[in-house]
Formats: C-alpha cells, sequence, structure tokens
C-alpha cells in the first residue's frame, strides 16, 4: 500500500499555485497557442449550428449584462454564461482537439472560461496561457490516472466530467486564489462536474450543452470556494468520490493506490504535446478512414459511380461510440460519428465539411453507405478500408504508416483562415489570427475577444 502525503486535490492545489512559467519549454507553450487558435477558428465555423444557436439564444434570455463576449456574437455577459454560449459553440462543429489517451477534449473545455474570466480581469496574454496550459495539463492528468478504464462512454461524457475541474483549475489559477481555497475550488468543480454518454450512443447531440455547463461549473466553484466554500477533502478518491461515480473505479483500489501522487505526475507531463486535430468535422476515430478515402478518390481514381462495395473494419472505441452506425442520419451526431458515412461522403463528394454533415441525405451518399459493411476488429487499432469497384479492388490498412494528427501550427493556421474568413472576412480571420498567435505579447486580452466580434 502506498503512504498518502495528501488528497488529490490538495496536490493538485499546490501543483497550481506553484506552476512557474519559466520552467515550461517553449515547445509547450507553442502548443498552448495552437489548441487556442484550434479552438477559436472551429468556434466561430460552427457558429450556424442549431447546438451554437440555441445556446447563444439561451444565454441572450437569461443572462445579465456583463464584461465577457460572445464570440462573434458579441453580447457582454456575466462570464458564467459568456462561457455557457461559447462553450457549446467551441464544440458544435466538430473539430475540436482531442487527447486520444483519455477520450478529452481539453482545450475546448478550458478556453471559453478561461477567457471569459480574462476579459473580466483584465489579464495579461501569458495569465491567459499559464491558465490555459494548467486548466488542459489537469483535464489530461485527471484522465490519465493509472486506475481509469480505457473506454468511458458507457459510463459518462468523459470531456466534460474532467473538463470541468480542469476548467475550474485553469479559473483559479487565473484569479490567483492561495492553495487551501484552490483546494476547494477543485473539490467543488469535482461535486458539479456532469455528463451522460447516452446521447453520444444516440446522437442527439444534447452533449454539445454539456461543454457550455463546463465553464458554469467551473465559474460557480471558483467563485463559492473565494467566497469561503468549502468542499469534501476526499471528494476525488473517497467510496462516494467523483473517480468511483464517474468512471467505476474500485473503492478497494482507491484506497490502496496513491491517487494523488499519480494525478500530480500526470498533470506535470506536458500531454499536451500529444493532442491531435481533426481536419474534418467528424468524431477523431474516423480521420483515418475519410483520408483513406480521399487518397483512393485521388490517388488511385477511385470514382463514386464505379463504386460496388465497401467494406469497413473499425476499432473498439469507435464501435462503442457510432462508429458503426448506418443510415437513417437522424442527427447530425449520428453523422459526424458514423465511420461509413465520413468515408462515402469523401468517396462520393471528395469533401466532408460542415455543409455535408448539415446536408447529410445526398442520394449518392446514401447509396454508399448502403453498399457499405462494417464491422468491428479486434484491439485499438485505427481498422481497415476496402473498396470494391468494377475494375479491381482497392484496400488500405490504416495501421500502416498511419497519419500523425498532432497537426503543426501551418496546419492548424491555414484552417483558421479558410474557416474563419468564410465568417469573418480574410482580413479579420488574419488579423484575429495575428492576434492570437502573439498572446503571449500582450497586456491585455481584450484585443482578442474584441476582433473575434462580427460585424
Amino acid at each position: 500500500m502506498s503512504t498518502r502525503t495528501s488528497n488529490v486535490q490538495e496536490a493538485l492545489a499546490a501543483w497550481i499555485v506553484g506552476f512557474d512559467r519559466s520552467q515550461v519549454p517553449a515547445r509547450v507553450r507553442e502548443a498552448v497557442v495552437t489548441a487556442l487558435v484550434n479552438s477559436v477558428g472551429t468556434g466561430i465555423g460552427g457558429l450556424t449550428v442549431d447546438t451554437a444557436q440555441n445556446a447563444v439564444q439561451y444565454a441572450h434570455s437569461n443572462a445579465a449584462p456583463g464584461p465577457a463576449s460572445v464570440i462573434v456574437d458579441g453580447a457582454r455577459l456575466a462570464p458564467g454564461m459568456a462561457a455557457f454560449a461559447n462553450g457549446v459553440i467551441l464544440n458544435a462543429l466538430g473539430q475540436e482537439e482531442t487527447h486520444a489517451a483519455t477520450a478529452t477534449h481539453p482545450a475546448e473545455t478550458t478556453v471559453p472560461i478561461v477567457l471569459a474570466m480574462a476579459e473580466e480581469l483584465g489579464s495579461s496574454g501569458q495569465e491567459v496561457v499559464d491558465a490555459l496550459l494548467i486548466g488542459m495539463q489537469v483535464t489530461m492528468g485527471l484522465g490519465a490516472m493509472e486506475l481509469m478504464p480505457t473506454i468511458r462512454y458507457e459510463i459518462c461524457q468523459a470531456p466534460s466530467v474532467l473538463g470541468t475541474v480542469g476548467a475550474a483549475a485553469g479559473a483559479a489559477r487565473l484569479l490567483g486564489l492561495d492553495e487551501p481555497t484552490t483546494t476547494h475550488t477543485l473539490g467543488l468543480a469535482a461535486m458539479f462536474s456532469a455528463g451522460l454518454s447516452e446521447s453520444i450512443v444516440k446522437g442527439t447531440g444534447e452533449y454539445h450543452y454539456l461543454k457550455g455547463f463546463v465553464g458554469v461549473h467551473a465559474h460557480t466553484a471558483v467563485q463559492l470556494a473565494a467566497a469561503g466554500a468549502e468542499a469534501a477533502t476526499s471528494a476525488f478518491e473517497g467510496p462516494g468520490g467523483f473517480f468511483r461515480m464517474f468512471f467505476g473505479v474500485d473503492p478497494d483500489r482507491l484506497k490502496a493506490f496513491d491517487v494523488a501522487a499519480d494525478v500530480v505526475k500526470q498533470a506535470s507531463t506536458w500531454s499536451i504535446l500529444d493532442l491531435v486535430y481533426k481536419p474534418y468535422p467528424a468524431n477523431w476515430f474516423n480521420m483515418p478512414f475519410i483520408d483513406a478515402a480521399k487518397h483512393l478518390r485521388e490517388h488511385e481514381g477511385v470514382a463514386a459511380d464505379d463504386i460496388v462495395s465497401i467494406d469497413l473494419a473499425v476499432n473498439e472505441f469507435a464501435r462503442r461510440s457510432g462508429g458503426l452506425d448506418g443510415p437513417p442520419f437522424t442527427y447530425r451526431c449520428n453523422a459526424l460519428a458514423s465511420t461509413q458515412f465520413g468515408v462515402a461522403t469523401m468517396l462520393a463528394t471528395g469533401r466532408v465539411t460542415l455543409r455535408e454533415t448539415v446536408e447529410r441525405n445526398d442520394p449518392e451518399v446514401l447509396r454508399l453507405c448502403g453498399a457499405t459493411t462494417a464491422v468491428a476488429s479486434a484491439g485499438m487499432g485505427n481498422g481497415r478500408l476496402v473498396v470494391r469497384t468494377g475494375s479491381g479492388v482497392h484496400e488500405v490498412d490504416l495501421d500502416d504508416e498511419p497519419r500523425d494528427y498532432r497537426l503543426g501550427r501551418r496546419e492548424i493556421t491555414e484552417q483558421f483562415e479558410r474557416i474563419v474568413g468564410e465568417v469573418l472576412g480574410p482580413e479579420r480571420a488574419t488579423h484575429l489570427l495575428g492576434l492570437l498567435e502573439g498572446i503571449d505579447d500582450l497586456d491585455d486580452i481584450g484585443s482578442i475577444t474584441q476582433a473575434w466580434v462580427g460585424a
């Protein structure tokens, strides 16, 4: 049995308060900025999605005026409500960054509340980058705890549950809270975390709203703690605590393991360098399949009208997350999860963008889905795509020389300029991008949130 030195929230609070930016490698801070650029860019690109519009309407109807702005819409609201709207907006398009090992989206759950509170506080760019890094690392550190199950979709909506604590950690750092108050902030955030996974399985999409509530709950936790509210010291590792209730970790194993030490070790490992990014609006496990279909279309001359059949083998994670689903794609989220939809759409149209996922009943796409057989393969690899045409068989083993989706800054900025340029125009997109990329040099990040407001 390990000898405990503290509980999870005490250990994390000490790490958060003692964080020293001078000890952070330059490439790690660069990774924070890359994640921020992707979050803001794909958020602006997804503003027209129904869940984003619903969130904005809700925020307008229920929020008091305040210092924090809603992306593009420009409404200035109290920080918690602005974070709610922006949290949903950032998730709506479906091209958020992903930490595959923990199945979280640590940037999109941290960015909304940190930027909203930074507007209120007049925080500098360096302070914002510190808070974003801390929030993201705490999210991933909790998710990487040694006793955690590999697959969590049947248990909870992990990005929202883990992200609530990470977002609160970033907010506590931004406010400059001391260790005892940060400790209670984290415990309260663990209590307020929420996220059923059933909507992901069904494709109904209400999990998008959970991303908004991440910011609300993080803001509530940090404000209550600052006002003197306290949280149970065993909020994470206790028999009725975070790891037991949300992730089904056996209480005897929790009792026998130094959870606090392991979480801090994981949080202080720069997992941000392992983030993967999405070239397409789809679940992250579908990226290799869509790219494989693109290769067949562009480099092997596979034409949609010549396709006889398609065989897919997806991994176990994809199987449990909707990868095997076929028509009808009643909801947009059904299409985002479906591997065969992504493959068929790329083969039929040569692209997978917001438009294709909204207008998801293209007859040729549906014909190709009808010609598709999808099965689950053993293990957690990528899988296989086989396309039979009138002239031959085209096969791609996605585990052979897989693409590295830890995309670099250049690829993310090109995607940003394309997506944001369609909404704000090329000149304003370039201006906003410059502010984001130079965030470390800003005395007040208000110029960023002013630049993202629409005309």
